[in-house]
């Protein structure tokens, strides 16, 4: 559980956290006392990334990604946050550590198996398929798909 207090003014906000932290890897579960939920984005402005749970993008936690901003861009001094944001997520768009294309391909075919296999778990009605476990008719498997795209909306 994360506590988190704000204070805000005409000059700006003042942001704080506890430092508990849960961690699952492996399916493991570790707890701490020492985590770091906010990561200063810039050197020159204080700008911070507020991170809870296990954050991450591309299998890839928050945190190390807002600390290879700052190493990289941290420098640049931005007149608005909406300006520090729009910097930070095109150094995302634009950084191959991020987009390495095989791990994407992977991450892509992965995830096009979990929709698929999620519609086909859908289909539960022993009537729309043969013997061998397969549909029976093609209209089963787009209505499965159009009930679960709209269940995950």
């Amino acid at each position: 559980m994360t506590s988190v207090v704000g204070i805000l003014n005409k000059q700006g906000v003042a942001i704080a956290a506890d430092s508990a932290v849960t961690r699952t890897r492996g399916g493991q579960r570790k707890y701490t006392k020492n985590g770091n939920k906010m990561v200063r984005l810039c050197e020159t402005v204080p700008i911070a990334v507020m991170i809870t749970g296990n954050a991450d993008f591309l299998q890839t936690p928050w945190d190390v990604i807002v600390r290879r901003y700052r190493q990289k861009r941290g420098q640049l001094g931005h007149a608005t946050v909406a300006e520090a944001a729009e910097d930070f997520f095109a150094f995302i768009q634009s950084d191959p550590v991020f987009w390495v294309e095989a791990y994407d391909e992977g991450f892509i075919r992965w995830l096009a198996e979990r929709i698929f296999c999620g519609i086909v778990e859908e289909i539960g009605d022993a009537n729309e398929r043969n013997l061998a476990g397969r549909m029976c008719r093609p209209k089963t498997f787009v209505r499965s798909f159009q009930r679960t795209s709209a269940s995950r909306m």
